[in-house]
């Protein structure tokens, strides 16, 4: 029988290896302690001008008007950054209307000093990536990234239109 930490998929027939039928499962995204996860704002502009190297998962220490605003996915990650402040790390300029908001992270004592190395190499910087709810907590997707050149980004503009055109003509 499958595990309950099943990666994602939509209400499906599973099956074994042995070609058993489970029947109908609900295959929400989980993580590896087994609690539902589902993302709830993401930034797409990270994937898009950088080049990520590594990700963390950070907590986050929000407000009640904050946890309002991302339930109803009110708030934006374009333009926010991770920086290393006092003894942690902090996320700066997360959007919500025109109020830019600071929030504290949440992370083990390693990966701060790992994070906190890595953002003093010259063309290194930390952005998050989502914010997602684990469990009854929420958490963001960190990653610390290296910028594109214009190059790039435009290799990257070329190669998602072929595979538009390649879906929407069927080969792939």
């Amino acid at each position: 029988m499958p595990s309950p930490r099943s990666v994602f998929c939509f209400y499906t027939t599973v099956f074994d290896f042995s070609g058993q039928i489970h029947g109908l499962t609900n295959l929400r995204k989980k993580d590896k302690m087994g609690f539902s996860m589902s993302v709830l704002i993401l930034n797409k502009r990270a994937r898009f001008e950088y080049h990520l190297l590594e990700s963390y998962q950070a907590g986050l220490v929000l407000s009640g008007e904050l946890v309002k605003a991302i339930r109803e996915r009110k708030i934006s990650l374009r333009s926010a950054y991770v920086v290393s402040y006092r003894n942690g790390l902090h996320l700066i300029g997360l959007k919500k209307g025109e109020t830019d908001y600071t929030v504290p992270l949440l992370l083990r004592q390693n990966e701060i000093e790992e994070i906190r190395g890595a953002i003093t190499q010259k063309n290194i910087t930390c952005v998050p990536i989502n914010i997602k709810r684990v469990g009854r907590w929420f958490k963001t997707e960190i990653a610390l990234a290296k910028g594109k050149k214009e190059y790039d980004k435009r290799e990257t503009i070329k190669r998602r239109d072929l595979e538009r055109d390649l879906r929407r003509n069927g080969i792939v």
